[in-house]
């Protein structure tokens, strides 16, 4: 409920307080997605330069899900709409 709350008021009309919940919740899940969004490009790119094969440890039905994510965020980003 606190996270709804802070997250959809503006930051200048929130609770006292909401700004640095927010500004906390903003840097966690910033954070969060930069050390995902880095790490499987990172071991692709290791899985080349060392000529060994690439295991993410997913199962079939994650893969896909996987793909899919990817293919929606290139999406999104191709046709401006993330911006």
């Amino acid at each position: 409920m606190t996270l709804t709350a802070t997250s959809s008021c503006p930051r200048r009309y929130g609770p006292p307080g909401a700004v640095w919940v927010q500004t906390s919740l903003d840097l966690a899940l910033g954070s969060a997605t930069a050390s995902i969004g880095l790490t499987i490009p990172a071991i692709a790119l290791t899985s080349v330069w060392i000529h060994g094969p690439l295991v993410l440890g997913l199962a079939p039905l994650q893969l896909v899900l996987l793909t899919l994510t990817i293919a929606v965020g290139v999406l999104t980003v191709a046709s401006g709409a993330g911006v």
